[in-house]
């Protein structure tokens, strides 16, 4: 087959220009995602590794730009549709406010980068790094809650275990663990081991990419990240658990949360290349197989590496300005859908929170500070956090008024976030309609009850919370969707906590109506006023 070496030039000129502009026009869109993934690797030790991931990823590119170097760049625009349908993904996950699917969508976009810059060759050569930058972003956070209370209670037991094992009187209660002296270690969130299970997982995964297994070893490698974890994070806390029996309580907290989390990571080292060298030792690698040595030539017998002349050079000069303006167009519909320029009328809606009146009656509220890293996962533009007591009775009511844009205000629901807290569920979600004075229709509510541990025992409460964009509030089953055009979005929590007298289920919805007579006109009139109110 003839070559024509210029067409070729032309070609890789084009495919580069169009693959670079779509890259920083991606980057753009993307921008605001990257940086709150970022943000979240310095607030979360569980994600604290993504620092690291880009930088291999960045690695696997260098180390595989052979691919690159005999790419075929012929049908370099079927990479097109893989970046628009990563763009589409993203549209939706704004669109429903899942922040992971929005986040997720930068892949299939970086690797239809990878195909408008080297075709199949291209895709080849980038796939594995795009892949792998899956570990840096956060999980979603119904995984998180569902991940984290197992890896809590396995943690809890099987360091009990091995604490008693090891002669020493240890007793599990919930997730705490009680030695003698009235030692008591909790075994909290950050301690359950999902930090450790994702970072290991993301270290197992560059091992079985690195090293020359057959296919089988780096599965196995792969998967062998759940137990080392477990393993690991057990480990920890034994010593712990015996170091507070030996040295005291105080160097062994430095050492649980200072210095035994960085020895983890050189004790997975070690656990992974001891599976390495068992499996080298149970089998037998023949030298030239696929699994012991890889071409570095995959070029396709009788795929011509030439190139013929290439189109009008007019005619890729509008594609790539006609596919980065596309690109840049959605970025600028995301950027309005999601706020990424100064809202004024969400702030201004915002401030309506302030106007909740303090005095109810007999009811008297005190405001208290809304948790920074609540606010910071609402994205909450306006909130309130008060807690009502009556004079007489001395009974009390915290709500919490909460204003922003609809999706993470939609979907961060008791049910879910509370459990996450460390809060068990001990009635399911159920509909509640709230009685209020006037309320036409009346007011719904989704209610549940919890219990929590503290160091005097065991506390219970009830919660009820409701959604509103237009005055009414509803509980829907997907406020989600319900609430996705709308443009701020009201959240109404009543917490109450639950005394002896109030166990038997349902005795909770006659105490809260009591207050709701008197709260849900005054907050809604603070929150939707008529045209001609003051």
């Amino acid at each position: 087959m003839t070559a024509h070496p210029g067409g070729r030039e032309v070609g890789s000129r084009a495919a580069t220009s169009l693959s670079a502009a779509v890259l920083v026009a991606l980057a753009w869109v993307f921008w605001p995602t990257l940086a709150g993934v970022v943000e979240r690797w310095g607030d979360d030790p569980r994600y604290s590794h993504g620092y690291l991931v880009p930088l291999f990823s960045a690695y696997l590119l260098w180390s595989r730009r052979g691919h690159l170097a005999r790419s075929d760049r012929r049908r370099t625009w079927v990479g097109l549709p893989l970046v628009f349908g990563g763009l589409a993904v993203r549209g939706v996950g704004t669109v429903l406010a899942v922040e992971w699917v929005s986040a997720m969508a930068l892949l299939p976009c970086l690797m239809g980068v990878g195909l408008l810059a080297g075709g199949r060759r291209g895709l080849a050569w980038c796939w594995p790094a795009v892949a792998f930058l899956a570990f840096m972003l956060p999980l979603p956070y119904r995984v998180e809650v569902a991940l984290s209370q197992p890896l809590q209670r396995i943690a809890t037991v099987a360091s009990t275990y091995a604490l008693q094992t090891a002669g020493l009187n240890a007793v599990a209660e919930g997730n705490v663990i009680r030695l003698d002296g009235g030692t008591r270690l909790g075994v909290v969130e950050a301690c359950g081991g999902l930090s450790m299970l994702l970072t290991f997982f993301a270290l197992a995964t560059a091992a079985a990419v690195v090293v020359r297994r057959p296919l089988y070893e780096r599965l196995l490698l792969v998967v062998s990240a759940v137990p080392i974890a477990l393993v690991a994070n057990v480990a920890r806390i034994t010593v712990t658990g015996v170091l507070h029996r030996t040295v005291g309580g105080e160097i062994a907290d430095r050492v649980f949360h200072d210095f035994a989390g960085w020895l983890m990571m050189p004790l997975a080292v070690v656990l992974l290349w001891a599976e390495l060298w068992v499996l080298s030792r149970l089998v037998s690698h023949v030298p030239g197989s696929r699994a012991a040595a890889r071409p570095d030539s995959d070029t396709p017998a009788g795929f011509a590496s030439e190139h013929p002349p290439g189109g009008q050079p007019v005619r890729r000069t509008l594609l790539t300005v006609g596919v980065t303006c596309a690109v840049i167009a959605f970025g600028v519909a995301d950027g309005v859908w999601t706020g990424r320029w100064s809202d004024d009328d969400l702030d201004r809606v915002a401030t309506r929170v302030a106007n909740v009146p303090k005095a109810l009656g007999d009811w008297e509220g005190v405001d208290t500070e809304l948790d920074a890293r609540e606010v910071k996962i609402g994205r909450l533009r306006g909130h309130l956090h008060r807690t009502y007591t009556h004079r007489h009775t001395g009974e009390s009511v915290t709500v919490m008024v909460l204003c922003g844009q609809p999706g993470a205000i939609a979907v961060h629901s008791p049910d879910v976030c509370f459990q996450g807290q460390g809060c068990s569920m001990t009635q399911q979600p159920k509909r509640l309609v709230l009685s209020a004075a006037g309320e036409s229709p009346p007011a719904e509510a989704w209610t549940a009850r919890f219990e929590r541990p503290t160091v005097a025992g065991t506390e219970g409460f009830a919660v009820a919370w409701t959604w509103s964009a237009d005055g009414t509030w509803a509980a829907p089953d997907s406020p989600r969707v319900q609430y996705a055009r709308s443009h701020a979005l009201f959240k109404l929590y009543v917490i109450r906590p639950l005394a002896p007298s109030l166990t038997p289920e349902g005795a909770e919805d006659a105490a809260l109506a009591e207050f709701n007579r008197l709260f849900l006109p005054a907050v809604r009139a603070a929150l939707f006023p008529t045209p001609d109110a003051p």
